[in-house]
């Protein structure tokens, strides 16, 4: 138990404690002023004010955390990227590859929202409006990987204003090219 919510249990118990407090009984004998919980001879019970109680500052309750408001104001169900499937392979000699999405329910256009796309981590310049979406190798050149195998990709839903409603999860797949193999020197016999 936290001491806040400890404090706020005790504070909250002290009425009930003061109500229930039994009587005190002042005596006196041989000019010696008693007080005690048990009644004595000569002694008699004494009125005594209310303890002073100071409250302490009020302690909300414990809240869910509250819902993020992308994910509220959010109707999509569903998004992912469905091709270059992760782990796969795109061959291509330009650079230019073609991605496809699937989202559910489709995409609010009317709404203003689009499709924002990042490889290996980097947000392209343009947003999309449908689910198959072209990627030509000049969207991605500025990308600090271009020469690399493996690269990553993730798609998000962002509304007119640029804030993200929905992302798919990271997509990792490999980028090759086609290339001809040198000639080997024929052998000398």
């Amino acid at each position: 138990m936290t001491p806040r919510i400890l404090l706020v249990l005790t504070l909250s118990l002290l009425p009930a404690v003061i109500a229930a407090q039994p009587a005190i009984y002042e005596s006196k004998d041989k000019g010696v002023t008693t007080f005690s919980d048990q009644p004595s001879p000569g002694g008699r019970p004494m009125d005594l004010p209310l303890v002073n109680v100071i409250p302490g500052p009020g302690v909300a309750p414990p809240q869910a955390p509250a819902s993020t408001p992308q994910a509220a104001a959010t109707p999509y169900s569903q998004l992912s990227v469905v091709s270059p499937a992760s782990g796969g392979t795109v061959w291509t000699n330009t650079g230019d590859f073609d991605l496809q999405l699937q989202v559910r329910p489709a995409l609010q256009t009317r709404r203003g929202d689009a499709f924002r796309v990042k490889i290996d981590g980097k947000t392209l310049a343009r947003t999309f409006s449908g689910p198959a979406i072209s990627i030509s190798e000049s969207d991605w050149a500025r990308s600090e990987a271009t020469d690399n195998v493996l690269h990553s990709l993730q798609v998000s839903i962002v509304d007119q204003g640029g804030a993200v409603l929905m992302e798919s999860a990271p997509v990792s797949f490999y980028l090759r090219r086609h290339t001809l193999a040198p000639a080997k020197a024929p052998r000398a016999r």
